[in-house]
């Protein structure tokens, strides 16, 4: 099927159907991982910024590089290449159950839905979604923490080793559970409720709402670069209001103080830093968000079309008049 838009000649494909809760937990788990191998080293530095002193992310970088090796951006990356295959699993899949379930409710398939609908499927994701990502950060972060410029071993009750032998992602879980037992892996539970929730209320929200905006035909399609600019404005979106949060929620789990709730934390971080503290490692974040969920909802799209058999993707497929 051929149209004009914007003076070319586009060949149009047939409108897709809505994906299946199966198909976008699938879709959800290889496009997470991708994503995740991408961007680890900016999510490292922004963990160690989070829970170090104040120190911008170039200098962040030269430091942790030159104490610790390139390698060491990388260090704690088994965790959350595993769990994010669980974690983006959980997201995808239980937003395109609750999406499959609304359209239910309207007695067909590929309808669409209201805002409020689309909102209410992304909150619960978020909120299944936190009791996967709790222990899988739980771990990464106690790792990442330690890779800290110039620290030196806590007496608090996370366990840490000299920085010459850091663990890896099995021993600090092991570790952890020894010594703290299964809570101390569900450590800061609560506050990644009240993180998951909004992000991903917001998270799957924009880009549904951003891809309708894009979408210049009524077949749904975009082509990738559509996609990529869809997924990196909805990472952006959903990290800056939510990034104080995300900030209490590292600093909590690092474990390198003993706070003794989410308050708490708030209030010694105040004191300690500044209003900026809630907004330090802000920088790493939006450049690995950028990036990352680009290649997230590019990579997830395509595996749809391969899951579905129809393109859901239409690279730049523009004919020129003759």
């Amino acid at each position: 099927i051929n149209a004009e838009y914007m003076g070319f000649s586009v060949i149009q494909m047939p409108p897709k159907r809505k994906p299946t809760w199966r198909e976008a937990t699938i879709g959800g788990t290889i496009a997470g991982i991708t994503g995740t191998v991408l961007a680890y080293p900016l999510d490292t530095l922004k963990t160690i910024m989070q829970t170090a002193s104040g120190k911008g992310m170039v200098r962040t970088l030269i430091d942790t590089v030159r104490q610790n090796g390139v390698l060491s951006l990388y260090r704690g990356m088994l965790a959350p290449v595993i769990g994010v295959g669980m974690i983006k699993a959980t997201a995808f899949g239980a937003s395109g159950a609750m999406q499959q379930y609304l359209r239910s409710r309207h007695n067909d398939p590929n309808s669409a839905l209201s805002k409020p609908e689309l909102a209410l499927a992304s909150c619960v994701s978020g909120f299944v979604c936190s009791f996967v990502v709790t222990p899988v950060e739980r771990v990464k972060i106690a790792i990442q923490a330690l890779q800290k410029p110039d620290s030196s071993p806590s007496s608090s009750s996370h366990p840490r080793v000299p920085s010459a032998a850091p663990p890896g992602t099995i021993t600090t879980a092991l570790t952890i559970l020894r010594t703290q037992g299964l809570p101390g892996l569900f450590r800061g539970l609560n506050i990644t409720l009240v993180r998951e929730i909004p992000s991903y209320g917001l998270y799957f929200f924009s880009y549904e709402i951003i891809k309708a905006w894009m979408t210049p035909r009524a077949d749904g399609n975009l082509a990738s670069y559509q996609l990529a600019a869809a997924g990196a404005s909805a990472g952006v979106v959903t990290w800056v209001p939510t990034f104080p949060i995300d900030v209490i929620k590292s600093r909590i789990q690092a474990g390198t103080v003993p706070y003794r709730g989410m308050a708490d934390c708030v209030r010694k971080s105040y004191a300690e830093s500044g209003a900026f503290v809630f907004y330090r490692g802000l920088g790493p974040a939006l450049c690995r968000a950028v990036p990352m969920h680009a290649t997230v909802f590019v990579v997830y799209e395509a595996v749809l079309e391969f899951l579905q058999g129809t393109p859901n993707v239409v690279v730049d497929s523009v004919v020129g008049d003759e």
